[in-house]
């Protein structure tokens, strides 16, 4: 849960909150790999992380890559050779962000928030697949399924 408030000029207050529960449930994203790379020189080996998450989902239903603004897919061209089958026309690709232009951390908690309800809604059901790239040396690749009913 995600709760902004902007005080008036001058005025003292919290201006967001963010509340996280971890607690077991019987349904719900569940990680198959969590991968991230983030190296202070800038070398992240994007290439590594997509194949070792290719060996988890050879085929996922779709492919989803927040924080991307056109200027961001020019970092992920170095990298296409390994996205193998990811490539392929029957993977969904989805930009959830880049209507709305990089939003950082809230973009990428927006973004897990509308992955999720996806899975709720039935827009897809198999495994998906979350490249967290944008400006910073940090990259992020998660693999994950829907488990249970909701």
């Amino acid at each position: 849960m995600i709760a902004a408030h902007l005080p008036d000029p001058g005025e003292r207050g919290l201006e967001a909150v963010m509340v996280l529960e971890w607690t077991p449930a019987p349904f719900g994203i569940h990680f198959l790999r969590n991968l991230v790379d983030g190296r202070l020189d800038g070398k992240t080996d994007v290439g590594a992380l997509i194949d070792q998450g290719r060996e988890v989902a050879p085929h996922p239903e779709i492919l989803i890559c927040p924080g991307f603004s056109g200027d961001d897919l020019e970092r992920l061209l170095p990298f296409l050779r390994h996205l193998g089958s990811w490539a392929a026309p029957v993977v969904r690709w989805e930009f959830a962000e880049s209507l709305l232009g990089p939003l950082g951390v809230v973009g990428s908690l927006y973004n897990w928030a509308w992955l999720e309800t996806g899975y709720r809604l039935s827009d897809w059901q198999g495994q998906a697949v979350v490249l967290d790239m944008d400006q910073s040396p940090l990259v992020g690749l998660s693999v994950i399924h829907w488990q249970g009913d909701s």
